[in-house]
């Protein structure tokens, strides 16, 4: 009873502040948006799109400010930034199932990842730093509420432009698609291949199934010996003691002999026969 009177009091004497705060803030993001729509372009972009990732409620905040205009296309543009790249980058890792779990689910799966390797994170906000931009001066997207905070979840953010902006012409829904898919994910691939180049992003960065979360291996054991280091794939996880190291990227199997799998991350697993591989 005590923590619900407290908690109760204290929402009495702070929601009227916190209130009128949001609705000014939204209402100066919204005007400045509408005289400076490229630099609040970028910096709504990048800002919306980095807390739709981080562990918080990009959608609820947007509601909260009240966003609308071009500044919620902006919003929608960097959210959708964020979540069509990290799907499209990681494909090495995470393969079709990172594409729909990412870029329909969520990229806060990738937040372990960028505790772990902040740089990761960088070619996405690029990404977003160029769409927010493109929304608020060439094609004019608008948006509002929950749904420029959404992104590509569901497909809320783009669905949610239709029918906050005015016009709806070809131009319009080449810009919708350009601004929400095509470019984040042309944009991403662009700055992540180049940090790549570089030595600043390598394979296996943004599996979002960490290795200590591997129970299986797919593929067909065609013959496996375990005196030069071959690991029976039947057993893995079973009878077999295998504890994960670390994310190995190598071009060779190890001497082992494996029909029928198409290798593309491998994992180099302590264990008492040698080392395995898994795609």
């Amino acid at each position: 009873i005590v923590t619900i009177l407290v908690g109760f009091g204290i929402s009495i004497l702070l929601c009227p502040l916190i209130a009128y705060g949001m609705y000014y803030l939204g209402d100066f993001i919204n005007t400045a948006t509408e005289l400076r729509p490229f630099l609040m372009g970028i910096i709504i972009s990048v800002v919306v799109g980095i807390i739709l990732t981080l562990p918080i409620s990009s959608a609820a905040i947007c509601a909260m400010i009240g966003i609308s205009g071009l500044a919620g296309g902006a919003a929608a543009a960097g959210c959708c930034a964020q979540m069509v790249g990290f799907a499209v980058i990681s494909f090495r890792e995470n393969k079709w199932g990172g594409i729909v779990a990412q870029g329909l689910g969520t990229s806060m799966l990738q937040m372990g990842n960028i505790v772990r390797k902040p740089i990761i994170w960088l070619p996405v906000t690029l990404a977003s730093a160029v769409t927010g931009p493109i929304s608020t001066m060439v094609f004019k997207l608008e948006c509002v509420g929950v749904s420029a905070g959404m992104g590509t979840c569901g497909l809320v953010g783009p669905l949610g432009i239709i029918p906050a902006t005015p016009e709806k012409n070809a131009f319009f829904w080449v810009g919708l698609a350009l601004v929400c898919i095509v470019l984040p994910a042309v944009l991403s691939v662009i700055f992540n291949e180049i940090m790549r180049k570089i030595g600043l992003i390598k394979t296996g960065d943004m599996f979002f199934l960490r290795p200590n979360d591997i129970h299986t291996f797919h593929g067909d054991c065609g013959h496996c010996d375990r005196q030069h280091g071959g690991v029976d794939f039947q057993n893995v996880g079973s009878t077999d003691r295998i504890v994960p190291v670390r994310l190995q990227n190598t071009d060779r199997l190890l001497d082992i002999n494996a029909d029928g799998i198409q290798v593309g991350t491998f994992f180099k697993l302590q264990h008492n026969h040698g080392v395995a591989v898994c795609r």
